[in-house]
């Protein structure tokens, strides 16, 4: 599998430098604000949580914005996570970003992350531990999007948790929306009509985004 060197345009106007693998596409994620970032308020020094970063499209991106960020961006596969480090390393910012191998689900724990072919042992904790283990009192923004974690991850957060969390927003995968904002009721308004967030982009299996607003933060 050979990797590549490409120069990304993004939809701020900046472009960005990635290596990536030779048969990866991200100019139309780069080029599309497709989880709506730009109705986020994002401020110097706001903290933000990317699950499953990839090899950084949406951490960089955010360095983009021209704010000074507190990004912590995990990745547990670790083919992605290596080219995540080299495209932080590559790409001039002002950011403060924390990459780490967790993934996030239900637990704390050892167990098998994987994407497509990749496999690797990882370990799994929870946003209520990530919250803990950074002492974060309050989260700007999540982007989550973690093939099908997503469920898992924000059912087990805890009230406490998702109080200090004014966005979250990223892709569900497998089941619905609708399923997934269950998870963070009552405390989160579905606005991904609203801020004309495609919810749904692929039928089978069935795919989407969502932003998902904290209402008690926001009134």
């Amino acid at each position: 599998m050979s990797i590549v060197e490409r120069i990304e345009k993004t939809w701020t106007g900046k472009t960005l430098k990635f290596w990536l693998r030779e048969e990866e596409n991200v100019t139309h994620s780069l080029m599309n604000d497709e989880y709506g970032l730009k109705h986020i308020p994002l401020e110097d020094s706001d903290t933000v949580i990317d699950i499953g970063a990839h090899f950084g499209e949406t951490t960089l991106l955010l360095t983009t914005f021209g704010k000074k960020l507190d990004i912590i961006s995990t990745e547990p596969v670790m083919e992605n996570f290596n080219l995540l480090i080299l495209n932080i390393q590559n790409n001039p910012h002002d950011c403060r970003i924390s990459p780490m191998t967790f993934a996030i689900g239900s637990k704390i724990g050892l167990d098998v992350a994987n994407w497509y072919h990749m496999r690797n042992e990882a370990t799994f904790v929870t946003l209520d531990y990530l919250f803990d283990r950074f002492a974060i009192s309050n989260c700007k923004l999540i982007v989550i999007d973690c093939e099908g974690c997503e469920y898992d991850a924000l059912r087990a957060t805890s009230k406490e948790t998702l109080k200090k969390i004014d966005y979250i927003v990223g892709e569900w995968h497998f089941r619905s929306r609708h399923e997934l904002h269950e998870c963070v009721l009552p405390l989160f308004a579905d606005k991904t009509e609203e801020k004309g967030i495609k919810g749904q982009w692929r039928d089978k299996p069935p795919v989407g985004h969502f932003f998902f607003e904290n209402y008690t933060k926001s009134s």
